[in-house]
Order: structure tokens, then sequence, then C-alpha cells
């Protein structure tokens, strides 16, 4: 797994990845604030921690969670069913990594279903993206793309 970082070619494709990461989800969130439909209750929850624990959130949100997630949808599952056909790999590991990410607890207060509807899609493409960082470059492009994306996330919500 760790090898693959030692490859100027992976680490180059995991940064392109979390450009063009970083660059859509700049875009998406764009856009979707322009309908003033606000985040979803994953982004939100990613607030909350960040404010009120900054150093934990930088650690676990930007290392630790994206190499958990990495390990389990591109590594595990990505690798498993590309064995059967890549396409199939792309789709299920993307539409399961956007899936995860979207909140199924309709009794929370202020729960939203037409704001986490409305954020899926950002989900999927960056698992899409993410899957195809892996894909090219192995665990370190796709984990570069990754944390790049989530460290980001995490300093923007502190300089706020």
């Amino acid at each position: 797994i760790f090898s693959g970082f030692k490859k100027i070619q992976n680490v180059a494709i995991g940064v392109i990845a979390g450009l063009c990461l970083i660059g859509f989800n700049f875009i998406y969130t764009f856009f979707v604030s322009a309908f003033n439909i606000g985040s979803n209750s994953n982004q939100e929850n990613v607030q909350q921690i960040a404010l009120a624990l900054p150093v934990f959130s930088l650690i676990i949100i930007g290392f630790i969670a994206p190499a958990c997630e990495e390990l389990t949808y591109r590594i595990g599952l990505f690798t498993l069913i590309s064995k059967w056909k890549i396409w199939a790999a792309y789709v299920i590991s993307a539409l399961i990594f956007a899936i995860v990410h979207f909140d199924f607890n309709f009794t929370s207060e202020g729960y939203n279903l037409g704001r986490e509807l409305i954020n899926l899609p950002n989900y999927l493409i960056c698992g899409l993206l993410l899957s195809f960082a892996y894909h090219k470059g192995g665990f370190a492009a796709s984990f570069i793309a990754h944390a790049m994306n989530n460290l980001l996330s995490v300093i923007l919500i502190l300089g706020a």
C-alpha cells in the first residue's frame, strides 16, 4: 500500500485528481448555494466537529477518514468488483460511497430529504473521481486526492 507513494506518477495523479475534486466540489457547491439549498447533514457534521475540535478534525477528517474510506471503497470494493467488470467497479463503489454520505435519519430534527438528495450527485461524482485516481495510481493517488479535499474543507471551515 505504501510503496505507491514512492512513485512520482502516483503522487502526480493524486494531486491532479485532488485538484479536480476540489474544483468540482467548488463548482457544485456554488451551483447548489445559488438555489439556497444548503449543505447536507454530512457537511454540517464536519463543520460542527471542525469548530469544536480543530486539531482532532484535521487528523481524523483530513487523514484517517480518507485512509479508511480508500481502504474500504477502493482497495476492497473496487478491486473485488473490477475482477468481474471494471465499469461495475466504478459504478458500484461510487454509488456506495455516495450512499454512505447520505443521511437516512428521517426522524432527526431539521432533516431535509431534498437537501440530501440534491447533494447526492456530488458524492457520486467524487466517488467516480476517486475510483479513477485509484485505478490509475493506486491507493497513493486516491488517498492523496481524498485527503487534499478533506483537509481543504476543514481548513476553510476553521478559517471562516
